[in-house]
């Protein structure tokens, strides 16, 4: 079964991805599945966690340079 990884802060409007940063469980949250999920949900004015969206584009350019690589 498919967890909820994303965690939408309803006070700051910001999206975290669940333990990407110290901020990424806050207390009052909305859980979501998928990000687009969260913005379908929230509109466009919500935000990407900067520390959640820093280590995300580190996962993905090690995913990919590693499948380049082989």
């Amino acid at each position: 079964m498919r967890e909820k990884i994303y965690y939408f802060n309803k006070g700051t409007k910001t999206l975290h991805i669940k333990g990407f940063c110290k901020n990424s469980d806050p207390y009052e949250r909305i859980e979501y599945y998928t990000e687009q999920d969260a913005v379908k949900d929230n509109g466009r004015f919500i935000h990407m966690c900067e520390e959640c969206e820093k280590e995300k584009e580190k996962i993905i350019y090690n995913e990919v340079k590693g499948r380049s690589e082989k």
